[in-house]
């Protein structure tokens, strides 16, 4: 027997190096975090803008007589201001209880202050509840634009979200049950 040797090539062998990927964390904000932020704020106060309103009417007839009014009658007037929000407007009883004690002395604009007094806190408090409002919701887009930024999301993986997204609840249960369950 013949001792033969072929000459074959051997090619070289490639080789991969498996890299590790960092896994970032993808949190998107939670339906109830969007809720929140997008939840119509109440302003914490006892009356409301037709509130005011209404006292203002209701009021207007009582201003003459605190311009004419002396400094001894000026009380009197006030107290029958006092009584007629006790009886019809006593969301306001509280707030002008506050007013009077703050005030130096009753000078014949009080009625005509005390409404704008009201005014300004309503205007104050609603600034405030919207503001705090807004805050939150920039707080969710943000997070919600940080998310998709990280998760590195194809055209086509972005079209899937929006119909499923689209699709209703049962729509997106039948689908979800579908694809989780065991064939």
């Amino acid at each position: 027997m013949e001792n033969t040797q072929h000459d074959i090539e051997q090619t070289p062998v490639e080789t991969f190096e498996v890299k590790e990927v960092e896994v970032q964390e993808v949190k998107f904000p939670t339906k109830g975090e969007i809720d929140k932020a997008y939840k119509t704020v109440k302003a914490n106060l006892p009356f409301t803008q037709k509130d005011v309103k209404t006292i203002k009417a209701g009021l207007s007839f009582l201003e003459p007589s605190l311009q004419a009014a002396d400094e001894s009658t000026k009380p009197l007037v006030i107290k029958n201001v006092e009584m007629i929000i006790e009886n019809s407007h006593s969301s306001f009883l509280r707030e002008f209880r506050q007013f009077k004690k703050s005030e130096q002395g009753i000078p014949s604009t009080f009625i005509s202050d005390f409404i704008t007094h009201c005014e300004m806190k309503l205007e104050e408090v609603v600034q405030s509840a919207q503001s705090s409002n807004e805050e939150r919701q920039v707080q969710v887009v943000k997070q919600a634009k940080e998310a998709f930024d990280r998760a590195e999301l194809s055209k086509e993986d972005l079209i899937l979200v929006r119909h499923v997204l689209a699709m209703s609840v049962t729509k997106k249960a039948a689908l979800i049950k579908d694809l989780t369950s065991s064939k």
